[in-house]
């Protein structure tokens, strides 16, 4: 009879069964249920379970904890979520997902506080996101930025074009009653050409009223100031130009009827504008549908130059992406404004100010990520000298816009509508395909490491990791600074799709055909877009189960199962 005082070696394989020469066969077991092996050598009994419920049909079962004390299991089944607690199901909490009961069991996820993000190669990824016990809410995330591919450069070139005039806006004035304050219109865009019309009537039956007196005035500052623009006496039509800030028309005298009309007749591609888009060569498909587009033009007109002379100025409006200057010259008395207008020129916000009295000159800089008009603006208070000048310049080559698929007529020709302006309406071949889409697919696996979010593996770009911006997890936006996003394309002898990521001491990356880790070669270890190696570990392949980790061990199942 043999003598077993330990059981450490756990299960062995039956090929060694005859093998009692060996150190781990005497420590081994042939079969081993419902025992737990503790590293002291001895075996214990597996504890019980505790019936909590019926789940709906086939499910999975995922942990979602809160915090130290506080734990919920999530319960998928079929295009459903229900939520327990402490084995009791959380009455009103069933929530509708887009997954199937197939698709339940290749659902990877991260949870960050209050919000777990889940991802399926078949599906945009998802949030749910704890609000109160009996408070869940489960959408589709939205990502302020999302990925895009590179650019193509294949001369396919593609048109953005406004898709219809904007209607007229109308706006009247009246003022009926002798010795009535002058009373003003509401205000309109002035976003084009306008027409005032004046008329008159005889009020109930009197005399006809005075001669018409009316003042269009315009407002650079969204209502809050106003200066005259024109004075029209008497009757008839006038009709002018003003693109940029509001315009409004004030009665002077009694019984008057004045008309303003404000065209948009300068096609400005702004955020919320429906566009047409035509490409030169097949591409569009109807998996295209509800994806972005990445739309970039040269940038024409760098800078805008004002005169710090006596008298008070604005500058014409420059398209700003990236890092503007404004730089002031000679000597001028008053104070130099910058400006931007993120509504086309409608309203303007202060972003610096610089005052001299003959005795001082500026060189100053920022940035604006995102596409924004800015001016310069001058108040003076006294003459200059040596013809003083201020200037803003806006150092970016390329203007980014983003548009959003809404129809696809055919393989050249969309409708869209803009998300960040556009800047011209003039063809580019500088234009990017939404990463993901119904046509590209959506990233199979998900992994939060080192303050960003990292997705990997779709449909058309099986081996390409996205990283998203440093603590700005829905911001795929892309640069060369240490805290933007990037994405790599893991470059292999045969293609592989990644199918996990995990996040330990480095970004552990599984694939079909082989397994990764990216790290930093930088200075302080930490990954950016310049800095971020990927080297092979392994070449076993890796099935599409999450790993664990063990210890410090990284534990996943192999391709073949194993």
């Amino acid at each position: 009879m043999l003598t077993q005082n330990t059981f450490t070696g756990g299960v062995i394989s039956p090929w060694i069964n005859s093998r009692n020469e060996l150190l781990q066969h005497r420590k081994g077991l042939a079969v081993c249920e419902n025992f737990i092996c503790t590293p002291y050598g001895a075996l214990r009994r597996r504890m019980g379970s505790h019936y909590c419920g019926t789940t709906v049909g086939k499910a999975r079962l995922i942990p979602f904890q809160l915090s130290s004390d506080v734990g919920y299991v999530l319960e998928f089944s079929a295009t459903r979520l229900r939520v327990y607690k402490e084995c009791n199901l959380i009455a009103g909490v069933d929530l509708v997902t887009p997954y199937t009961v197939d698709e339940i069991y290749d659902l990877q996820f991260v949870k960050i506080n209050a919000v777990m993000l889940l991802t399926h190669k078949n599906h945009p990824p998802q949030e749910l996101r704890f609000n109160s016990e009996s408070s869940w809410s489960f959408s589709e995330a939205s990502f302020d930025y999302p990925p895009f591919r590179d650019f193509l450069l294949d001369g396919n070139e593609i048109t953005v074009t406004a898709a219809a005039t904007t209607p007229l806006e109308y706006s009247e004035a009246f003022n009926l009653a002798d010795n009535d304050p002058a009373v003003s219109s509401t205000p309109v865009s002035a976003i084009g050409s306008w027409e005032v019309d004046v008329t008159t009537f005889t009020p109930n039956g009197g005399p006809p009223p005075p001669t018409p007196l009316v003042t269009l005035q315009l407002s650079t500052d969204g209502g809050e100031n106003w200066s005259d623009l024109q004075t029209i006496v008497g009757t008839g039509v006038v009709t002018g130009t003003q693109v940029g800030g509001l315009l409004r028309i004030s009665s002077l005298a009694t019984a008057v009827i004045g008309t303003l009309k404000s065209s948009n007749d300068v096609p400005d591609l702004a955020e919320g504008d429906t566009v047409d888009v035509s490409l030169d060569s097949a591409f569009f498909e109807s998996g295209h549908v509800d994806s972005e587009f990445e739309i970039s033009h040269t940038v024409v007109d760098r800078e805008k130059r004002i005169a710090l002379s006596s008298a008070d100025t604005i500058s014409e409006q420059l398209d700003v992406q990236g890092t503007w200057q404004l730089t002031t010259n000679g000597i001028w008395q008053g104070t130099v404004f910058v400006e931007k207008s993120d509504d086309n020129g409608e309203t303007w916000e202060l972003v610096l100010k610089r005052t001299a009295a003959s005795d001082a000159n500026y060189r100053d800089s920022g940035e604006e990520r995102d596409g924004t008009l800015m001016r310069v603006r001058f108040e003076s208070a006294g003459a200059g000298d040596q013809v003083p000048t201020a200037t803003i310049s806006n150092d970016g080559e390329l203007y980014q816009g983003r548009i959003k698929i809404l129809t696809v007529t055919d393989s050249q020709n969309a409708t869209a509508a803009v998300i960040s302006r556009i800047y011209s309406e003039d063809s580019t071949e500088f234009w990017k395909e939404g990463a993901w889409s119904d046509k590209n697919g959506f990233p199979a696996a998900i992994a939060w490491h080192e303050s960003r979010i990292f997705y990997g593996g779709s449909k058309a770009d099986p081996s390409t990791i996205w990283g998203s911006q440093t603590d700005d997890f829905y911001n795929f936006e892309e640069g060369t600074n240490a805290d933007e996003a990037f994405h790599r394309q893991i470059a292999t002898d045969e293609l592989t799709d990644i199918v996990w990521l995990l996040s330990h001491r480095e970004l552990y990356i599984g694939t079909t055909g082989e397994e990764w880790r990216g790290f930093s070669d930088s200075d302080v270890g930490v990954i950016t877009p310049a800095s971020f190696i990927l080297r092979r570990i392994s070449n076993s392949g890796s099935d599409p189960v999450s790993p664990i980790l063990a210890g410090s061990s990284v534990v996943h199942v192999q391709r073949q199962g194993r």
